[in-house]
């Protein structure tokens, strides 16, 4: 959890927020969030939770905050489709999305090999049609 860690260290950057008034308006104790940013630590689930269910900070890209990509906050023309998706994510335990994310990455990893495939494919095409054009 250090990555998440470090993403929210940068999320609070990015926004132009401290650290402690972050600690404060999700009600934990002052070092609970600094610390851990600070020395790469992780964090409790529980104050995961508190931060991502506070409406301020709901601007936060789930999908940036678990895997490092995309851009750090939801862009607002596209902030109630993702919201949406990301209302399936904020009850689950940190075991969960760990499993949420390796079952979507391994999708993403098949959804890859086939596009690998077809391209292959189309390139073999291709070659065939060129060598009857060039036999003609």
């Amino acid at each position: 959890m250090s990555k998440i860690v470090e993403r929210i260290g940068e999320y609070i950057e990015f926004k132009g927020l401290k650290v402690s008034r972050v600690e404060s308006s999700i009600n934990v104790s002052n070092g609970t969030l600094s610390k851990p940013i600070a020395n790469n630590k992780s964090i409790k689930t529980e104050t995961l939770e508190k931060f991502l269910s506070f409406p301020e900070y709901s601007d936060i890209n789930l999908q940036w905050l678990f895997t490092g990509e995309g851009s750090v906050i939801i862009n607002e023309r596209n902030y109630h489709i993702v919201a949406e998706e990301q209302l399936q994510y904020a009850n689950l335990t940190h075991e969960e999305l760990v499993y949420e994310f390796l079952k979507h990455k391994k999708e993403s990893n098949e959804d890859i090999d086939q596009l690998v495939k077809s391209v292959g494919n189309i390139e073999l095409e291709l070659d065939e049609i060129k060598e009857k054009k060039d036999a003609n």
